[in-house]
């Protein structure tokens, strides 16, 4: 298909519409291919997909609200996981800012003793399980078992 469309579609992918001799280009959201010109047409998305549509970004968390002054939750405010955006994050990944992650960034850490899954700024220096970026927060740590 790519040979067909050449230079003319931005996404360099096209389709043939029915009755048509005629090729459309797909959106440029969509890779691989599209059955449609729409975003929600396409055969996998670019970037991120959003309740089947393909987006450049997932909608986030929280949203300036001019009245108050301040963030206020979004409603339709959206996670980022692998490539989806999703109302909720999969209960075995943490939290940071809107996105689901296995381990938090360099500089922040997760707080077991708290009865969240969000990743927090060190204060001064992280905790030494912070610094072990392979480590599995909800892992049993067997090793640490002395008999």
């Amino acid at each position: 298909y790519r040979s067909v469309c050449g230079g003319k579609c931005a996404s360099r992918q096209c389709y043939l519409p029915a009755n048509s001799s005629e090729y459309e280009c797909c959106h440029e959201a969509c890779t691989g291919g599209c059955t449609g010109r729409g975003a929600h047409q396409c055969v996998s998305c670019r970037e991120l997909s959003l309740d089947g549509v393909c987006v450049h970004q997932c909608p986030p968390m929280m949203v300036h609200d001019s009245k108050k002054g301040m963030l206020v939750p979004n409603p339709r405010g959206r996670y980022v996981y692998d490539r989806y955006c999703v109302e909720e994050c999969p209960k075995e990944l943490l939290i940071e800012r809107d996105a689901c992650v296995r381990h938090c960034s360099v500089g922040s850490h997760h707080d077991m003793t708290k009865d969240s899954r969000r990743c927090e700024p060190c204060r001064d220096v992280c905790p030494k399980e912070a610094l072990d970026t392979g480590r599995n927060p909800f892992a049993f740590d067997f090793q640490s078992l002395y008999l």
